[in-house]
């Protein structure tokens, strides 16, 4: 019998996956198809009562529709695209109100304010918000002035950074977010061009000041969390890490970004076939990539998807192949056990994530997880970063 890995302790059985054969994930053939295979139902069709009572009980129903179930007439409503149970969804709202410049304007068209405004409809130049803190009451926003009744006090004026972009300088952050947490904040390493409010990154605050030797800075991720992790200011410290360090250049300057040749599995490419980017972010956890890709090495773990992570049973890491990153011309592998976690009820899953966002060119984020296995050192008088197995 298949054990059905983390159902243990749910009231089902499974998923019942229906989905289209072409979606199926293993490539196993869906229940559904079976039955329409078999010829054992009339109609290619499946149907769901949700039940509004727990004890009543839900139905599937295969091959025809019980018409007891619903009320009226079915409306018929066409996919999007044959292969996926996706429609096309008229409006879920009447719109997004666009109120930034005009030059900031995606499609060139005119935002509802200047149209206003030119028309000589509002008597300021000014718009403001008032988000209630009710559902029920309702949001305001206010054209042309603003009522008073909606704040206490005296508005406080803030200058723009520059005029056209409503970015405004921060005087100083507080740590929101980190009362709960083992550290204090995140310690931004960018170059300077990559600073989003202009602030100096404490490293170049350290270089300008003379107080470093060097301008490099390195980390030594500490795989135990009892012994703590080390970062390294004007110099490397070579007891954590063996052999000699690989120099891999920057893809430009500017940014910890660096050219990979390929991602393997038992000798064989499964992402970056042609060559691709890659971030080095001691700032993200996990291994990120293109979702496409990503999938396709879940496929090759034998990974299944459950919630937001891909699980798979804990006795693979025995068993599956060290997953290859090819940097520069060498080889830096990533074991089993290093990309399978367990999760605080036992079940284990895999490290890699989709990246939200989609950049034009194949990026992967290699996070803590490869670092942890990595001593990286960051070389900014060179714009290279050097890599060598961690103690």
């Amino acid at each position: 019998m298949r054990k059905e890995y983390g159902f243990e302790n749910i009231p089902f059985d499974g998923v019942l996956g229906l989905n289209y054969p072409n979606i199926s994930f293993s490539g196993a053939v869906p229940i559904f198809d079976k039955l329409k295979n078999e010829g054992a139902i009339l109609e290619p069709v499946f149907a769901f009562y949700f039940s509004k009572d727990e004890q009543e009980g839900s139905v599937v129903m295969f091959g025809g529709v019980d018409h007891r179930y619903y009320e009226g007439e079915l409306n018929w409503v066409p996919l999007t695209k044959a292969g996926d149970w996706i429609v096309r969804l008229d409006r879920a709202y009447d719109g997004i109100l666009g109120l930034n410049y005009p030059n900031k304007s995606f499609s060139g068209a005119i935002p509802i304010f200047d149209k206003l405004k030119n028309q000589g409809a509002i008597a300021e130049p000014a718009f403001a918000f008032y988000l209630s803190k009710d559902e029920r009451e309702g949001s305001v926003v206010m054209f042309g002035g603003v009522d008073h009744r909606y704040y206490k006090g005296e508005l406080n004026w803030i200058p723009l950074i520059k005029a056209d972009n409503w970015i405004v300088h921060m005087d100083r952050v507080v740590e929101y977010g980190f009362e709960g947490r083992a550290y204090d904040g995140i310690l931004g390493l960018n170059y300077p061009n990559e600073s989003f409010s202009g602030a100096i990154p404490i490293f170049d605050k350290l270089k300008n000041q003379g107080a470093i030797s060097e301008p490099v800075f390195a980390f030594y991720l500490s795989k135990d969390g009892q012994e703590g992790s080390v970062v390294m200011f004007g110099g490397v410290d070579h007891r954590y890490y063996k052999g000699e360090l690989n120099w891999v250049p920057l893809v430009k300057a500017g940014d910890w970004i660096v050219h990979m040749d390929s991602i393997s599995m038992r000798r064989k490419v499964i992402a970056c076939s042609g060559g691709c980017e890659a971030v080095v972010d001691t700032g993200v956890s996990m291994i990120k990539g293109p979702g496409i890709l990503v999938d396709n090495i879940q496929k090759h773990i034998g990974a299944r998807p459950w919630g937001s992570k891909h699980y798979v049973s804990c006795s693979a890491v025995n068993t599956l192949p060290s997953i290859i990153f090819t940097i520069n011309g060498v080889n830096y592998q990533v074991p089993a056990r290093a990309y399978i976690l367990k999760d605080s009820r036992g079940y284990c899953y895999t490290i890699f994530e989709k990246i939200t966002v989609s950049p034009s060119t194949e990026t992967w984020i290699l996070g803590n997880i490869f670092l942890r296995l990595y001593f990286s050192v960051f070389d900014r008088a060179n714009d290279r970063i050097g890599l060598a197995r961690a103690v």
